[in-house]
């Protein structure tokens, strides 16, 4: 996951099968590597289930389903905070030869709005995080998407209780290669119609840095790197209440 050997361990084979069907996005290897993460899920019927990281136990639940949940939660936290590639909060998606982002906090709808652009033919990249080569090319993270009850009523999906984790194949899609980013789309979720409005590039940079996980790790990089991309990309403004109606409108602009 992002250059970062993962290894997840769990004597229960449903949930192994889950597991491996959540995480079938990123590639696997028999080979030995330094480094890996170990991670760690134990449980057997109504008895606690906990997750470990390494030898630290990091969440405690009471069925397999959200020990899952919190397994994601966790790994995605570890790989995000050890990655030395400039990485932005956000969601990815591909259509065609475009690969458009869409930086936003957590809660404002972005994995929602991944989910509706799957829907109507994009392929997927993330749901969390932007991540850069130094050159510029955009990393796949296709991390299970962890909707809500409501993104799943707003998505045709069946709910599994508070939080539902979803591939890309449950969206009839797949996962994306890399390749440059090309649109930057800068949502706000309450207008009464959806709106798309083209912004000029500079707006960009500021919406790629606000939202960065680590650009104090390498500030003059970032800054270069996000400016570098923000002057190659088309930039939008997107106001929207309902994301089927914003992912369908905003598949038509960019493909004009």
């Amino acid at each position: 996951m992002i250059d970062q050997p993962i290894r997840i361990l769990t004597q229960d084979a449903a949930l192994g099968s889950r597991i491996s069907s959540l995480f079938n996005g990123f590639e696997t290897t028999d080979k030995p590597v330094k480094g890996k993460r170990s991670f760690q899920v134990t449980g057997e019927g109504d008895t606690p289930w906990r997750t470990h990281w390494d030898s630290c136990q990091m969440s405690t639940a009471h069925d397999p389903h959200l020990a899952l949940t919190g397994l994601v939660a966790v790994i995605n936290r570890a790989v995000l905070e050890q990655v030395d590639l400039l990485a932005i909060h956000a969601g990815v998606i591909r259509f065609g030869s475009r690969i458009v982002v869409f930086p936003a906090d957590s809660g404002q709808g972005k994995t929602t709005f991944t989910g509706a652009m799957l829907s109507r033919g994009a392929e997927y990249l993330s749901d969390e995080a932007l991540v850069f080569r130094r050159d510029g090319t955009v990393v796949p993270y296709p991390k299970p998407l962890a909707l809500s009850e409501w993104s799943c009523d707003a998505l045709g999906l069946e709910p599994r209780g508070e939080e539902t984790l979803a591939t890309a194949g449950d969206f009839g899609s797949k996962v994306a290669s890399s390749g440059p980013l090309t649109d930057v789309v800068i949502t706000e979720i309450g207008s009464a119609k959806t709106i798309i409005d083209e912004l000029p590039r500079s707006a960009a940079i500021g919406a790629l840095l606000g939202h960065a996980f680590n650009h104090y790790k390498d500030p003059l990089h970032a800054f270069d790197l996000a400016t570098k991309v923000a002057s190659a990309s088309t930039v939008w403004s997107l106001r929207y209440q309902d994301p089927i109606d914003a992912a369908t409108l905003m598949m038509e602009r960019i493909s004009e």
